[in-house]
């Protein structure tokens, strides 16, 4: 039988692939995988004098250390880093085979040389918080993360990691904020805060009333209702029998009426003094008369309530205390709706 000319040429074909097939298998070269060192640290920021320690693995092989910029860092063959200098410099660990890169970044040491605490001292009634902060000296110091707050006296006054006071006792103890050997204490003083009973307390006089709010209702309890005084008046002042000194006086809470746009009251002094019938002109012309602190109403529009805080140390030893209104926002008029004051027990 012949074969076909179609099945002649492609056996030929087949031959000549396999030939082309043997041929092409030449040797090459081997291809040789290498394994560069692993380093515990790939890059690295630190000051001047600053000493870091890498290790490099696996353990036990054939390490090369060394710096491109000994000026700025040095390495030795344990692979210990130490910065000289500012500026950059690249460490290289080197074994048979390969080798690792470290960027290194030295910078320039500004050393802390004070914290200051947004506050110096602290007065808190017992249950209250505060918050407090701190920056350092010079602002720019370098190597700080945060500083570390600690209470002398937890029974007192606990303080978080993050500078919040609670005061959880009365008493006084020191708040400590400081960063390494650096630190600054905060004297802190816890007292017992309450309220003065008004029972006993009546209005001894005033300037003038306006028909139907007379002066009573400064005591009521009622905050839609108040004392108004005529108009047109130079001046308004309101006398309040106390019934004995408040020694422990530490703010008052002051409301006028509620009804804007006739908020009418601007400036109230506060003074104490123990003859009511003593200079009902301005009190800071008789010296029977001590001033407390004095409020401020902007405009009509204000919210009514003021608190006027009375610091430590105010001679507040009066049975009676004035209230004084040399302006108004509109006509010499003058309200008040009601008054409180708070003491505190150190």
């Amino acid at each position: 039988m012949k074969k076909s000319k179609k099945s002649y040429y492609s056996g030929i074909f087949y031959i000549a692939l396999m030939i082309g097939v043997i041929c092409g298998c030449a040797d090459y070269p081997p291809f040789n995988i290498t394994h560069p060192p692993f380093v515990n640290q790939t890059s690295l920021n630190i000051y001047e004098g600053d000493e870091v320690q890498l290790t490099a693995s696996p353990a036990g092989a054939n390490f090369k250390w060394a710096s491109d910029n000994e000026e700025v860092a040095q390495v030795s063959q344990t692979g210990l880093i130490t910065a000289v200098g500012s500026g950059l410099a690249t460490v290289t660990v080197a074994s048979d085979d390969d080798e690792t890169k470290i960027d290194v970044v030295v910078r320039i040491r500004i050393p802390l040389t004070e914290i200051r605490p947004d506050k110096t001292s602290l007065e808190m009634a017992l249950g209250g918080e505060i918050k407090l902060g701190a920056v350092p000296v010079p602002e720019d110091a370098t190597g700080l993360s945060s500083f570390k707050w600690v209470s002398q006296n937890p029974e007192i006054a606990t303080v978080s990691r993050g500078g919040t006071v609670k005061a959880v006792g009365t008493g006084s103890t020191s708040i400590v904020v400081s960063h390494g050997d650096i630190q600054t204490t905060i004297p802190v003083v816890v007292y017992y805060a309450f309220m003065y009973d008004r029972t006993n307390w009546a209005v001894h006089s005033v300037s003038s009333t306006y028909s139907g709010q007379p002066k009573e209702r400064m005591l009521d309890g009622d905050f839609g209702t108040w004392w108004h005084s005529a108009v047109d008046q130079t001046f308004q002042y309101a006398i309040i029998d106390l019934g004995e000194p408040l020694l422990d006086m530490s703010s008052i809470d002051f409301y006028i009426r509620n009804d804007s746009p006739y908020r009418d009251t601007k400036t109230v002094l506060f003074y104490v003094g123990d003859n009511p019938a003593s200079n009902a002109g301005h009190p800071d012309s008789d010296p029977l008369w001590k001033k407390i602190g004095q409020i401020q109403y902007v405009s009509q529009s204000d919210e009514p309530k003021r608190v006027l805080e009375i610091p430590y140390g105010t001679d507040v030893n009066g049975r009676y205390l004035k209230l004084y209104f040399p302006d108004s926002q509109r006509r010499g008029i003058a309200n008040v709706a009601e008054i409180y004051i708070h003491g505190i027990l150190r």
